[in-house]
């Protein structure tokens, strides 16, 4: 996966990665994500607080490996 991610602008990382939280209904501080995921037919914002998602093992890897791509962009 992060040879697929590498290639990628920084708007589609962090749009990749939030939408990890996205898809738990997470609502978002940053004005962009949330006009972004409103957009989503999907997307039904109900929290504020990341530490409450429950991410999976694989959602927690994966959240770790964009931001490790995002930092070495």
């Amino acid at each position: 996966m992060e040879n697929e991610i590498s290639t990628l602008g920084a708007w589609d990382l962090s749009i990749f990665r939030n939408e990890i939280y996205a898809r738990h209904g997470y609502l978002f501080n940053r004005k962009e994500y949330q006009d972004y995921f409103d957009q989503q037919s999907w997307y039904h914002g109900c929290t504020n607080d990341a530490a409450s998602i429950p991410l999976s093992e694989i959602e927690r890897y994966n959240v770790n490996l964009i931001k490790q791509v995002e930092r070495d962009k």
